[in-house]
């Protein structure tokens, strides 16, 4: 599990705190649900699972080892896609706020996401004189406040 949260974290971490709640949600009920369906595809004897590769631990049909499986390959899925659905949102945000037009193609926003990767701000053109953040104003309202 931790290597796909570092890997989640690394690209979208700037998205990942603000939509903390979609990404939950996205991982969580896909990922209970697959589990769920893993047992009873088990129970009817769809498939099965070889005893000698697994840990043992587990209750029924229900297996430690296939649970992680499952749980993280959807955590990995869902939390890379609510990081390019956040991403994709916010540019669109940030780029009508300035009236500017909408992104066309993901590659727009895989730019996106990669720039916040790279730099700690996530202003787009000039917004941030254009709305006046990061910039003085708001600096020395903080400041003051």
């Amino acid at each position: 599990f931790s290597p796909v949260w570092l890997v989640i974290w690394s690209i979208g971490s700037s998205f990942v705190l603000r939509h903390a709640d979609r990404i939950t949600w996205g991982w969580f009920a896909p990922g209970v649900t697959t589990v769920l369906i893993d047992c009873l595809g088990q129970q009817q004897g769809v498939w099965r699972f070889p005893p000698a590769f697994l840990s043992g631990i587990g209750s029924g049909y229900l297996k430690l080892d296939i649970f992680l499986v499952y749980m993280v390959s959807t955590f990995a899925v869902t939390g890379t896609g609510a990081v390019i659905l956040a991403a994709a949102e916010e540019l669109l945000a940030r780029r009508s706020a300035l009236g500017e037009p909408p992104p066309e193609s993901l590659l727009e926003v895989a730019s996106y996401i990669w720039s916040s990767c790279r730099a700690s701000s996530l202003s787009v053109g000039g917004e941030a004189e254009a709305l006046s953040y990061e910039g003085s104003e708001v600096a020395a309202a903080a400041a003051s406040g």
